[in-house]
This record gives C-alpha cells, structure tokens and sequence, in this order.
C-alpha cells in the first residue's frame, strides 16, 4: 500500500543480534506500559490469543517479495481515515 514504508527505509545499518534483543526488550517494556495506560488499544492488538483470526490474515495477506512492512497500530486499528500524522 502507498501508506507502509518498507522497514529497510528506516534503517541505517542492518541490524544484528544486540540489535534484536534489545528491540524485543523495548517491545516488551511498550507493551507492559501499554497495557495500563492504553488498555482498550492493548486488548484490541492482543485479541489473538483469545480470538484467533489467522486463517482469515492469511487469505488476506499481500506479500511484498523481500520486504517487512510497519504501520502504526492506530492507523491499522483505525475504524475510518487515520490520523493524517500517522500517513507518510
């Protein structure tokens, strides 16, 4: 979509294992704050666990050959336009 940017678009150098644990530290230090100050949004990314969708994602999914794509939860969650901060 014209709306995500290729996560290499992000990078300056590839990322190598410190890289990645300490990412997945951050993720997990956002989700705990996430999870008392913004509960609504946390339990909507987190309703896989207690309703899964995959089968449906995977009819849905668009591959872009090569390519991690990121969008901000907001706008993914967005039930109409996102917030105009959120398109690139």
């Amino acid at each position: 979509s014209a709306l995500s940017r290729p996560i290499a678009d992000f990078l300056w150098r590839d990322p190598n294992a410190n890289d990645l644990r300490a990412s997945r530290h951050r993720l997990e230090v956002s989700l705990a704050e996430a999870r008392t100050q913004r509960k609504a949004l946390y339990d909507r990314l987190m309703a896989y666990q207690s309703q899964p969708r995959l089968d449906v994602w995977r009819n849905e999914l668009i591959w872009a050959h090569a390519q991690v794509l990121w969008d901000a939860p907001n706008k993914v969650l967005a039930d109409n336009e996102p917030d105009p901060q959120l398109l690139f």
